[in-house]
């Protein structure tokens, strides 16, 4: 058994809790426009992601962000998971008022995160962002692409060593905690948004595809999250490690500008 010190704990929520004072007033506002849905694939869920989503859940609730509903899908291969959550929650409806959700909250639930995540990323409001978090598997790296501009297909992407800690606009981002608004698959041609082949997996097919239709996509640099891995959590330690024990990654690195070959 797991032995808690429950007093150092709330003492560390309190102190993480005085913190949140920081939203605008602008912000603030937006926070009450909107209207979250939370969309989860492949529904297996660790138990330190539910106590991260019950958490985040209360403190948006707090500060007026309404994360009203939550959809899953079990039992399918993860495209047509996706496909089936975002063609219910274009259909779905808040149970409060019957109107329709502005933003979809994507998570996989394998994650680790503060309770301010969904604030913080709702905060800046653009259609599509995503936390910085690294893969679990093979290369540690950010989930986050950028397009090789030569590659005619679209396919083809380099993998983003750093994310500096801003805003910061990449080509494709991967789903794993993000925040989409409605409009974006309203104009992006479904109902097959996600599809799954040897090039690319689903996530990011779907970002090249509504990168077509003018949506940008936005990693946010400066708030990480942890990825669960078999006995770990994986966190920018790990792939600050992975870097340095990997040195090849560096030789071939180029520098780019906020939105270049985008």
């Amino acid at each position: 058994m797991v032995k808690v010190d429950a007093e150092k704990e709330l003492k560390e929520d309190q102190e993480f809790f005085k913190k949140q004072s920081r939203y605008t007033k602008k912000e603030l506002e937006h926070f009450r426009d909107m209207k979250v849905l939370i969309l989860s694939p492949i529904f297996v869920p660790e138990a330190k992601w539910v106590k991260c989503l019950a958490n985040m859940i209360a403190l948006s609730w707090y500060f007026g962000l309404h994360i009203e509903k939550m959809a899953v899908a079990e039992k399918m291969v993860v495209d047509w998971a996706r496909n089936a959550l975002v063609t219910q929650a274009l259909d779905d409806r808040s149970y409060i008022d019957n109107k329709p959700f502005t933003h979809f909250l994507w998570l996989d639930c394998d994650h680790t995160f503060d309770p301010d995540m969904a604030l913080h990323l709702a905060k800046h409001n653009v259609e599509a962002v995503s936390a910085l978090y690294y893969s679990r598997t093979g290369d540690i790296l950010p989930v986050a692409f950028m397009p090789n501009p030569k590659d005619k297909d679209g396919y083809k992407h380099y993998p983003i060593l750093e994310i500096p800690p801003i805003l910061w606009e990449v080509g494709a981002f991967g789903f794993g905690a993000c925040l989409i608004k409605r409009e974006v698959f309203e104009k992006t041609p479904g109902p097959f948004w996600f599809t799954l082949d040897y090039r690319c997996g689903e996530d990011f097919a779907f970002c090249r595809e509504a990168r077509k239709h003018g949506v940008r996509f936005h990693v946010d640099g400066s708030y990480k999250i942890g990825h669960i891995a078999p006995g770990a959590i994986i966190t920018e330690k790990e792939a600050k490690e992975f870097r340095v024990a990997h040195p090849d990654f560096d030789k071939d690195r180029v520098q780019i500008e906020q939105g270049e070959n985008l």
